[in-house]
């Protein structure tokens, strides 16, 4: 696998571009925004993990760009993931908390390298969920945090807990899809679909 990593920090660059290197085999780096974008024209990677502070180009047209050629990103965020962050149209694949450690940065990387590769959909409700596309059929684009929540309600597997920015976007989502469901907590079940009438 081939992924681009992009910080302003040459010393996150170097740790965590030793670290990618060492469990997916190839991994550039890149300290800003430009540089982002001549890579992406000169090599094909299969993933870029952009720094939510990574300088001299707009973030969500970085995002916009690695979304229009299909490539999943990874945003390493230094602030809280909010719903208006969550119901972009520029919207990244997962968004990876600081502080994180080397175990929780290779697994994001596999959990979106999995879902890219995917070739499932499944119900939810009266929507369809496209895990490699990472979209609402006919709608919005979803996380892959989203499409565990959507999964996991789906299968009705125990009580699911999410938090109120993933749930807030994702009624939203739902909304916009023409979806009657919207997600509710419910005491001792957790978040489940429901349908409004």
């Amino acid at each position: 696998m081939k992924i681009l990593l992009a910080a302003p920090d040459r010393d996150l660059l170097q740790c965590f571009g030793r670290i990618l290197t060492e469990e997916f085999g190839d991994a550039v780096t890149a300290f800003d925004g430009t540089q982002v974008l001549s890579l992406i024209q000169e090599h094909k990677f299969d993933m870029v993990l952009l720094d939510s502070d990574l300088p001299r180009v707009e973030h969500s047209q970085l995002i916009g760009k690695l979304n229009e050629l299909g490539i999943p990103v990874i945003v390493l965020a230094d602030c809280p993931v909010t719903v208006s962050i969550l119901t972009r149209e520029q919207l990244a694949n997962a968004y990876l908390m600081y502080p994180f450690t080397p175990d929780e940065l290779t697994a994001a990387v596999k959990d979106v390298a999995e879902k890219a590769e995917s070739d499932e959909q499944f119900p939810f409700a009266d929507a369809c969920i496209d895990v490699k596309g990472s979209r609402i059929v006919g709608g919005a684009r979803l996380t892959a945090k989203e499409i565990d929540l959507l999964r996991m309600m789906s299968l009705g597997s125990g009580e699911v807990s999410g938090n109120r920015s993933s749930i807030g976007a994702l009624n939203g989502k739902l909304a916009a899809a023409g979806s009657r469901v919207r997600i509710r907590y419910s005491s001792g079940k957790g978040y489940r679909p429901v349908t409004e009438k």
